[in-house]
């Protein structure tokens, strides 16, 4: 299907599908949380940082108004602290 979609780009997405909750119950991983993940798939490891920038707003550097990644807490061209938008 991604294939007939995206051409050569989808032929090469994949999905992992995998449990992230522990015997308990408990959420292992949590998206929006400091931390990070690693899948170790096929002699190769993928490491993911948390939270996910995908997931987290935008901020502005207060000397600019420039946007910047929701991780970072400081503009790394005035080292000025980053605003929420």
């Amino acid at each position: 299907m991604f294939s007939q979609m995206f051409g050569k780009m989808g032929k090469g997405m994949h999905f992992f599908l995998f449990k992230v909750k522990n015997n308990k119950g408990k959420n292992i991983i949590n998206e929006f949380q400091k931390g990070n993940f690693i899948v170790d798939h096929s002699q190769n490891k993928f490491k993911w940082n948390l939270p996910l920038s995908s997931l987290i707003d935008k901020k502005k550097c207060p000397v600019d108004n420039k946007e910047m990644n929701g991780n970072w807490s400081f503009c790394p061209f005035h080292g000025k602290k980053l605003i929420s938008k």
